[in-house]
């Protein structure tokens, strides 16, 4: 993607319950656009052809009363630790990332095109697997214990069979960390994670300043 400006583009990796939309959040209030690909997914799914497709593939039973994707239903069919699961998980990102991957990127260009934002934020679980982390400059792996990650998944109201599914679903957690950049801990208190993160996002933003 050609930049008509300097605008650094920052991914945030890291496992499931480390946090990376509460430091998406941080760095929105730091002055960041923020891509929520969890968001932008949801938008897809919303989409007339995508169902269509679902449908075919999975039959009524995916869809709630409002005619809309479950997304829970969906969850139950691609998250496993079986050949069916991976088999269907893959089915699905193949029709749903190259759409999230056109909306990040007309994302990126309109900030870009604009000329009023020096900073973006990729907000992404998926960012190494789906390969988004070609559009940044910069990675920062959020990295978190296992016990509070899995706390923070328990009060979402995932159980702990969901979690260890959605976890083998992903990257191993040694492998985005060596494919990033800089590691923030979001283990300890709110003060804490937002006290190293104004430390390295003031580094990352002079270079572009």
């Amino acid at each position: 993607m050609s930049s008509q400006k300097t605008t650094l583009v920052v991914g945030l990796s890291g496992g499931i319950g480390s946090g990376k939309s509460f430091v998406a959040g941080l760095l929105k209030d730091l002055g960041a656009q923020v891509f929520d690909a969890d968001r932008a997914g949801h938008d897809v799914l919303c989409a007339g052809e995508i169902k269509e497709l679902l449908r075919q593939r999975w039959g009524n039973q995916i869809f709630g009363s409002n005619g809309e994707v479950d997304r829970q239903a969906v969850a139950s069919i691609v998250f496993g630790c079986n050949d069916n699961a991976v088999t269907e998980l893959r089915f699905l990102q193949s029709i749903s990332h190259p759409r999230i991957q056109h909306a990040l990127e007309k994302f990126i260009e309109t900030f870009q095109v604009a000329g009023n934002s020096d900073s973006i934020v990729i907000d992404a679980a998926l960012l190494f697997e789906a390969e988004w982390d070609q559009c940044c400059d910069r990675v920062i792996f959020v990295d978190c214990s296992e016990s509070v990650r899995r706390q923070r998944c328990r009060e979402r109201g995932w159980s702990d069979e969901e979690i260890t599914q959605r976890q083998a679903s992903q990257l191993e957690l040694q492998e985005k960390r060596r494919r990033s950049d800089l590691i923030l801990e979001n283990s300890g208190t709110r003060d804490n994670t937002q006290k190293q993160l104004q430390a390295m996002w003031a580094v990352l933003t002079a270079a572009v300043n």
